[in-house]
């Protein structure tokens, strides 16, 4: 779902970048009989809000006092750096940062807080006249609350980070028959091993190229437990019942979350991820690629979805 987080991103990016659009629409109307109607854009406030502080500057603008400068800079400047930052970083940045995300929710409520409160740079209306809100505010508001939905689904659709998981394998047990019928099929299917091999080690070591592959369970339903493939064999990990891993109750496990196989001539395993909240890496922050065959050597952690479910490739 990665792929879409980014996609999300970049197009709450591209909203809030147009909000640079809106400094130069007007902010402030007045609306006066009799006479032509006149407009401020944030620009001019701006302007005149640095020439306040910094009377050297020069660079003209709307005249405003010490307080309503710094309302500019509050309400008009800040959020148009928010902007600019959340639109910048939102397209050069990963797929899993969620920093352009928190930016365009602050810009939303940066340019509410300008639309709310501004008529505080509002002179006192002579005769016949009228100020208002100028278009600059409600397209503000309309990008940045637009962009704002896509920030909310880039976040939804993020994988979670997952923690590290530590080295050291728990003393392996054999599986309960009650855990799942389809295991012990499976099992009953592999070579028979000889009374060595039936012994378990107590944590991974450094050994010869194994004829078969093992997955050898962590943590979760099948903590402990050791799963033997044999060479081409397919191990299917799901929550639907046809799987060989069957994860009843796992919502985060998908209804079909990926396949295992060992290649015995490579001495590789081959996972195929196509879950919905993916598959890791122990130490990885993005998932799998989805729907390609992935080589894996013996020796590495995998989680489904979280660290709940984590198993290593014996």
């Amino acid at each position: 779902m990665n792929r879409y987080a980014k996609t999300f991103r970049v197009l709450a990016s591209l909203c809030v970048l147009l909000n640079m659009a809106s400094l130069f629409l007007p902010a402030v109307k007045r609306i006066q009989d009799f006479y032509a109607d006149v407009a401020w854009t944030q620009m001019d406030y701006i302007r005149g809000a640095c020439t306040q502080f910094i009377p050297s500057l020069d660079i003209g603008g709307q005249e405003v006092t010490d307080n309503q400068a710094i309302w500019v800079f509050c309400f008009m400047l800040l959020p148009a750096v928010v902007s600019l930052a959340a639109g910048i970083w939102g397209i050069v940045g990963s797929q899993v940062q969620k920093a352009s995300s928190i930016l365009v929710m602050a810009s939303l409520l940066l340019y509410a807080g300008m639309a709310a409160t501004i008529d505080f740079l509002w002179p006192e209306a002579a005769l016949w006249q009228e100020y208002c809100r100028g278009s600059a505010c409600v397209m503000a508001l309309s990008l940045s609350g637009l962009g704002t939905l896509f920030s909310v689904a880039a976040l939804i659709a993020t994988p979670r980070k997952v923690k590290v998981v530590p080295n050291e394998i728990p003393q392996l047990r054999e599986v309960k028959e009650q855990v799942e019928a389809k295991y012990h099929i499976l099992a009953e299917e592999e070579p028979k091993q000889g009374a060595a091999a039936a012994s378990l080690p107590q944590a991974p070591t450094e050994q010869a190229a194994p004829a078969h592959g093992a997955l050898v369970g962590l943590t979760g339903i099948y903590a402990g437990a050791e799963i033997s493939i044999a060479d081409g064999q397919e191990i299917l990990l799901g929550r639907s019942p046809h799987n060989h891993l069957v994860f009843e109750g796992q919502e985060e496990i998908s209804r079909d979350h990926c396949k295992i196989r060992w290649d015995e001539g490579r001495q590789k395993y081959i996972i195929n991820d196509y879950s919905a909240n993916g598959s890791f890496i122990k130490g990885k922050e993005s998932c799998l690629p989805q729907n390609l065959d992935i080589l894996l050597a013996p020796g590495t952690t995998i989680m489904l979805a979280d660290e709940n479910n984590t198993f290593y490739l014996k």
